[in-house]
Formats: structure tokens, sequence, C-alpha cells
């Protein structure tokens, strides 16, 4: 089909000068595309590095059975987009089902809590946990969840604990595993 300049004379132009009218609806239709965000408009990135502390009631031992832990967190940090917050703290506590010094049966979502040396603070939502046991013996625990409020609202965490080698005569004992320590990689990004 053959458009006639006579039936449409806007598009006399177009055709004259070599644009085809793909090519100009193209370049409209990109000029009405949002522009990607850029650092500068806000992404909040934060990483952090640093100690992490776990109780547990009851201690683990070989039977799996309910804990409760309480995790504390000492961390350096670097936010992108604010150089203010330079270190945090979080506290967590939560019970989980069947856990033992060989693993955990199920992993229900919990809170936690990061207190930044700015002042401000973090609400995530914890969803997932997946615990390895690494060939050297130690412990690597990956958590995964949400910022629901605060610094980071609506981003993504991921948190990677190393714990030691678990002390086996602890967890062969009546009273359990009652504590482990390791180091701590946090991150929060879009």
């Amino acid at each position: 089909m053959k458009l006639s300049a006579l039936r449409y004379p806007r598009l006399q132009h177009f055709f004259r000068s070599g644009v085809s009218l793909g090519l100009a609806i193209g370049i409209a239709m990109l000029t009405a595309l949002p522009s990607a965000p850029s650092q500068a408009q806000g992404l909040v990135i934060i990483t952090c590095t640093g100690t992490e502390n776990s109780q547990y009631l009851p201690g683990i031992t070989y039977s799996p059975q309910d804990v409760t832990f309480t995790e504390s967190e000492t961390d350096a940090c670097v936010d992108t987009a604010d150089p203010t917050l330079t270190g945090g703290s979080k506290t967590s506590s939560a019970t989980e089902d069947g856990m033992s010094c060989t693993g955990i049966a199920s992993v229900e979502p919990y809170w936690a809590t990061y207190h930044w040396n700015n002042g401000k603070t973090s609400m995530i939502y914890v969803t997932q946990m997946e615990v390895i046991k690494l060939v050297n013996g130690e412990t690597e625990v990956e958590l995964t969840g949400d910022v629901e409020a605060g610094v980071g609202a609506g981003e993504y965490f991921t948190e990677t604990a190393t714990t030691g080698i678990l002390d086996l005569g602890a967890c062969s004992s009546s009273q359990g595993l009652r504590s482990n320590a390791g180091v701590a990689t946090i991150t929060i990004t879009p």
C-alpha cells in the first residue's frame, strides 16, 4: 500500500527528506522512555564486614530440637548514598525448628534490626537461611531478605557469616553448644 502525500500532507516532509516513518516513531518512543536511576538519585548500596556472635537456648546437640538463637553483630560499613554511615550493629532473635549440630530442619522468617552509627536504623525481614558445611569444618550461613523500613527500605539484603569449627565436644554434652562466633559480610542493594 502506497501512502499518497496528497492524502497525508503532514507525512510529505518525512518522505521527501528520506526519513522513514518507522525511524520517526522509534525516535519518538525512545525519547519518551524514563531514564534509569543513577547513583546520585539515592540508590542505597551498603556493604559491611564485622563479627557475629550467636547464642543458642537450649544448647545445640546432635538431636534436632527447637532452638531460640540470638545474634549480635558489629560491622564497619560503607554506604554509597550516605557517607555518615560508617558502621552499625545488628540484633535478632528467632526460634528455629529441628536445629542440631548437623543442620536445621526448617527455617522460619524472622526480623533483624540494624542500628547504624548515624542514629538511623534498618528493619530487615530475613526470609531464607542456607547452612553450608565447608570442607575445612567451618560453617557458612547465608541469609537473604528485604529491607522493610528505615535506611534502604525496599531494597534487598544478603548476609554471609562464616563461623569457626563447631565444638563437637559441646554438641555431645548435655548442655549442648551454647554459642558460636565468626565473620559476617552484609550487603543492601537495589
